[in-house]
């Protein structure tokens, strides 16, 4: 062991990797792609249901990768926060 207690990793890694080998041993941070929360809608629902489903059974810390595009729509990030808070831990 390296003596990590959690990882961060950027959108461009597969949650469901992350899932699979890292949450066995230390938390994982997983972030949503800001392009999806930027696009709202489905686009941001799918990969907020891809993160869950894949780290919410271990210790996840769930974040927006690289911060919020200036351009995006504040009703996508009151929706975001929504699901978010939906959640069932």
């Amino acid at each position: 062991m390296t003596g990590v207690d959690c990882v961060g990793l950027d959108q461009t890694m597969d949650p469901a990797w992350a899932g699979e080998w890292l949450q066995n041993d230390i938390a994982v941070q997983g972030n949503l792609d800001p392009v999806r929360l930027l696009c709202g809608g489905a686009a941001m629902e799918e990969a907020l249901s891809d993160l869950q489903s894949s780290l919410i059974g271990g210790r996840w810390i769930f974040n927006l990768g690289h911060g919020v595009i200036k351009e995006t729509n504040v009703d996508h990030i009151l929706k975001l926060k929504e699901i978010i808070h939906g959640w069932k831990l």
